[in-house]
């Protein structure tokens, strides 16, 4: 049984020659050095390089696979796994940052002073002295990662992130690309005044008489109404006034209906994406993120986006909302929530009164 004193503390090796021993007898100090040392990764690191558009494209990707799976998922776990694999934000990066907060503590390197010394007097070989003070090192980093909570959501506990959403985007593999359209009242794209119609919460023809196309063009006529064709909307419904400004200010042949604000983690978090979300706030409009052109404008507030239960949020790419608009943080504020399906009650159709009825001889 060999002896040595560290810090006014007692530590008794049964067996020198063997690394158990020596971490048995020091596994109190383990604790103790844990204790006091370890730090909050998530909280103590300052952006850890986060890029904005990393973070939303990973609040995609976890909707498409909570949504795919049929089993009863946390939406949580499900966001936070895809968050830390976007990111990566693997374990080692915990395991660097409290290693680091070990090596830079004076006190710390003291002790491994002490147990170097106290290895030495017990006349054991350099190899297994090095085999020791490397485990002491292993299992304190580790017992300091235990320790350690925190995680990706405290570091992006009241940021707010800019998010895309397009009609008809259902994430990996698919392209925001192919929901490209030519802008143009002459050629009418049925698929792309469909996503503009439903942006606006206004329909095909409602646009087109906005846009004043004339009746006298047969042809073009009926290209609006082949857009029309299938599209439902429902009870609500907008003028198309604020989408033919759109169309006709767009400034780009090429272009995709966008909505973009600036949505927390928070509430993404109490959502269920399996349910009916709504948009409202932000700006919205046509744009090309390839060649940085368009037109948006502030998202009507009375107005709010419905996804279907297919459709994910998605990050900007290419050239996005700050390198081409001008909008104020304000414009952008954004909100989500899952819409309560609203319940159309039947007309009541008032009986007629007796000197209501007509009498027929």
């Amino acid at each position: 049984m060999y002896h040595f004193e560290l810090d006014e503390e007692i530590y008794a090796i049964k067996d020198v020659d063997l690394v158990e021993d020596w971490l048995a007898a020091l596994a109190p100090l383990i604790d103790k050095l844990a204790n006091n040392h370890y730090g909050t990764f998530f909280e103590s690191c300052d952006g850890l390089g986060i890029k904005e558009r990393d973070v939303a494209r990973a609040v995609g990707k976890a909707m498409a696979i909570f949504r795919e799976s049929q089993e009863r998922l946390d939406w949580k776990k499900v966001l936070k796994h895809a968050l830390e694999v976007e990111l990566e934000l693997g374990e080692t990066g915990r395991s660097d940052f409290q290693s680091d907060i070990l090596h830079s503590s004076s006190k710390f390197q003291s002790y491994v002073e002490s147990i170097q010394e106290a290895i030495l007097e017990a006349g054991i070989s350099d190899d297994l002295s090095e085999e020791v003070i490397s485990e002491f090192l292993m299992l304190t980093t580790q017992a300091m990662e235990d320790l350690d909570n925190s995680d990706i959501f405290d570091q992006l506990r009241n940021k707010e992130i800019r998010f895309v959403y397009i009609p008809g985007f259902v994430g990996l593999p698919d392209s925001i690309d192919d929901l490209y359209f030519r802008v143009d009242s002459t050629r009418v794209n049925p698929e792309g005044i469909r996503s503009l119609c439903k942006l606006f919460k206004t329909d095909p023809l409602s646009l087109m008489e906005s846009l004043e196309v004339s009746y006298d063009d047969t042809k073009q006529v009926d290209s609006w109404l082949n857009a029309q064709s299938g599209f439902a909307f429902g009870a609500e419904k907008a003028s198309g006034r604020e989408a033919a400004y759109i169309y006709e200010n767009v400034g780009s042949i090429y272009a995709a209906p966008v909505w973009i604000g600036m949505l927390s983690i928070e509430d993404i978090l109490k959502i269920d994406p399996r349910k009916p979300i709504a948009l409202s706030g932000g700006v919205a409009g046509l744009h090309n993120f390839n060649e940085g052109s368009g037109h948006l404008e502030v998202y009507p507030q009375e107005m709010s986006i419905t996804m279907s239960d297919s459709e994910v949020l998605w990050c900007e790419y290419g050239h996005g909302e700050q390198r081409v608009y001008w909008f104020n943080k304000k414009d952008l504020q954004a909100k989500i929530s899952n819409e309560e399906p609203k319940k159309i009650m039947p007309k009541m159709i008032p009986y007629p009164k007796k000197d209501d009825i007509f009498e027929f001889n």
